[in-house]
């Protein structure tokens, strides 16, 4: 064999030295795509964070504002406690609370027609600014089609309020069991002393860990939640 032809077999990879190469590549890629996930799930939870933070502060920025929280003055029926958000309840959905910390005049409050003013925000203030989703068919990360804030798992956003202002807020309705809640010596009633909680159910849409007896946690779940 002639130096130039036994210098290019030595060169060239055999079909064995070729498969050895993908399968160490494909494990590798099975390594990293957990680790990649991870990356992102933490991502994704960073932002929630961010946006409750700026949502619970729009809410704070309102009350200063308003000498008010952005609840209806008149509740659905008799309803007369804290106001929820997000969760199905009162308030079903966020959008409500969206249009009046955005200063659009639409939503289901007094039922304002397009081009007037929000009734529970008349001065127009722009206390929340929030893109609307990119992806309007599976909305994560912004306003979709309805008017409500998404969280990055696609989910509403949940927003406590201390409707009866009574000093004291709950979330979720009780249902997690490692969060310390205060008492008012008046009423009786319990919760965490701020007028405003926001909260994710995060990936799993789920309110909190499910624990022995039915009882949830916060801990171990992949709920965000924050009042500060």
């Amino acid at each position: 064999m002639c130096p130039a032809r036994r210098s290019a077999a030595l060169r060239a990879f055999t079909l064995l030295e070729l498969l050895i190469v993908i399968a160490v590549i494909i494990a590798l890629a099975g390594l990293l795509f957990p680790v990649i996930g991870a990356v992102q799930e933490k991502g994704r939870k960073t932002q929630a964070r961010s946006d409750l933070q700026q949502l619970v502060n729009a809410v704070n920025a309102y009350q200063t504002e308003y000498g008010k929280l952005p609840v209806p003055d008149t509740y659905y029926g008799s309803y007369t406690g804290d106001f929820m958000f997000g969760s199905g309840g009162q308030g079903g959905t966020n959008g409500d609370l969206m249009y009046v910390l955005r200063a659009q005049p639409r939503g289901n409050w007094n039922t304002p027609q397009p081009g007037t003013t929000q009734p529970l925000n008349p001065k127009q203030v722009a206390f929340l600014e929030v893109q609307p989703a990119r992806n309007a068919a599976n909305p994560v990360s912004g306003i979709d089609a309805n008017g409500n804030w998404v969280d990055p798992w696609g989910g509403n956003y949940v927003v406590g309020m201390d409707g009866n202002y009574s000093g004291l807020t709950d979330v979720f309705s009780f249902d997690y069991t490692d969060i310390r809640r205060e008492t008012n010596s008046t009423s009786g009633e319990m919760g965490i002393q701020t007028a405003v909680i926001g909260a994710s159910k995060g990936k799993d849409k789920v309110i909190g860990k499910a624990g022995t007896g039915g009882a949830k946690t916060f801990q171990g779940s992949d709920d965000v939640i924050t009042w500060q």
